[in-house]
């Protein structure tokens, strides 16, 4: 017999959910509206929509007009996956509004002993903006040590974080932190300062996997 899903309710339960856990983000002037247009309201302008929630979510993607073909968001605006697919079922482009041009920001993804494939969220991290680059895949601590750099931001994805987090913090240039969920990881931010962030996808799951470090690198 099969079970029926209702997709309401389950956005219902994760809008919740991410109003609980998502940290305070820094205030963002919100996308441009048209004359007369009201704060929060959805904007038409040539086949773009402007939508500045703080989370977007399956509905809001099935109120968009036939004829959009881009809609903007707020860089601090958390999608959730159903709102995704149904972007790319649409064939709507995702872009976050920066205020200026986005500009995309290199991340360096590197792979320890894990059974996760870092390429699985390469298409949510491009479409918030970032340049996300495969670096070695490696087993051994130390030679992953000796690829990193002070320069760049790098991201570890490991089942194990511990080791990783007491080896790497060796070295005086490096600045690694690792959290479970994106409501410690301003606080973790602010007081260290990282250039490395250590995750571990099998524990705390892909989708919070990619949205602490699209949070991450944007705050970086």
């Amino acid at each position: 017999m099969g079970v029926s899903v209702d997709v309401a309710m389950i956005e219902r339960i994760v809008r919740n959910v991410v109003e609980q856990f998502v940290f305070a983000a820094p205030k963002t002037a919100m996308p441009k509206l048209r004359d007369g247009g009201k704060a929060g309201e959805i904007v038409e302008k040539k086949g773009q929509k402007s939508l500045p929630k703080r989370i977007l979510t399956v509905r809001d993607v099935e109120h968009l007009g036939e004829t959009v073909r881009e809609l903007v968001v707020l860089p601090e605006t958390l999608v959730t996956p159903a709102a995704l697919d149904a972007l790319d079922e649409r064939k709507v482009v995702l872009r976050r509004e920066s205020g200026s041009e986005t500009t995309e920001t290199d991340v360096w993804v590197y792979a320890h002993l894990t059974r996760f494939s870092p390429q699985t969220l390469w298409p949510v991290w491009q479409r918030a903006g970032l340049r996300p680059r495969l670096g070695e895949v490696v087993a051994d601590w130390q030679k992953l040590r000796s690829v990193l750099t002070a320069e760049s931001w790098n991201v570890i994805l490991t089942e194990e974080p511990e080791e990783g987090l007491c080896l790497l913090n060796r070295d005086g240039a490096i600045r690694a932190v690792s959290v479970r969920n994106i409501s410690r990881l301003g606080k973790v931010l602010r007081n260290v300062q990282p250039n490395v962030l250590i995750l571990n996808p099998v524990e705390i799951g892909v989708y919070q996997t990619g949205q602490i470090v699209i949070q991450a690198t944007r705050s970086n």
